[in-house]
């Protein structure tokens, strides 16, 4: 547990949250922001911190008093990425967005989309398709800041590597977009704090540094 808030304070630079269900893919989808492609070598290439389950996590509120007290002791947040195993918009998920951008703001949000078939995670058109009109909205009022993490499942091999890479570097587009807390030094470094909600609820606190973040 120590060494969870010692992650939180390395460097006092601004953070990247996600925030999703247990087992969605909040651990993945970092893997694949820092270039590393697969499940196995995310310990080559940041350091990863879990606590332990909490089940009584159920509302938006019990997240986000629970972001509350972790996220203030990170120095600042660049953006949040609220990642979802669905494509459609459930009852569930409609409220934790429209609670998210009611507590948190639209301009910081990116909704990230995870376990997709293989059409819809290659073409961004093909996945708009499943959206009805309500999460059309929705998505247009973050300025359509939504991206496919591919599944490693299939998209986990040397030819899948163009895929994760492609829409990685969609996914690190919106976050450059977003303006940043405020200038740090060349060797800044990223937090990546995922944490879960609904049942159940894990942190994973990912330290990337930033040259291997954006420049990839």
């Amino acid at each position: 547990m120590n060494n969870e808030f010692t992650a939180l304070n390395v460097g006092q630079e601004p953070a990247i949250v996600l925030i999703g269900i247990k087992g969605v893919g909040k651990s993945t989808v970092g893997n694949m922001l820092s270039g590393a492609y697969t499940e196995y070598n995310v310990k080559e290439r940041f350091e990863v911190h879990d606590e332990s389950d909490d089940d009584n996590v159920e509302s938006w509120k019990q997240i986000n008093d629970y972001l509350n007290e972790k996220v203030k002791k990170i120095h600042r947040v660049h953006a949040y990425l609220l990642v979802y195993a669905e494509m459609r918009l459930t009852p569930a998920n409609k409220h934790h967005i429209e609670s998210a951008i009611k507590d948190l703001g639209k301009r910081r949000l990116i909704i990230v989309f995870t376990k997709q078939r293989k059409e819809a995670t290659e073409e961004r058109a093909i996945m708009e398709k499943n959206f009805n009109d309500d999460f059309k909205s929705i998505l247009r009022s973050i300025n359509d800041r939504w991206v496919v993490a591919p599944n490693l499942d299939i998209f986990g091999n040397e030819d899948g590597k163009k895929v994760i890479k492609n829409n990685m570097e969609k996914l690190k587009e919106f976050i450059s977009e977003i303006e940043r807390p405020h200038k740090t030094w060349w060797r800044w470094w990223y937090l990546v704090v995922a944490t879960g909600g609904v049942i159940v609820l894990v942190l994973v606190v990912i330290v990337i540094k930033s040259k291997i973040l954006m420049n990839e």
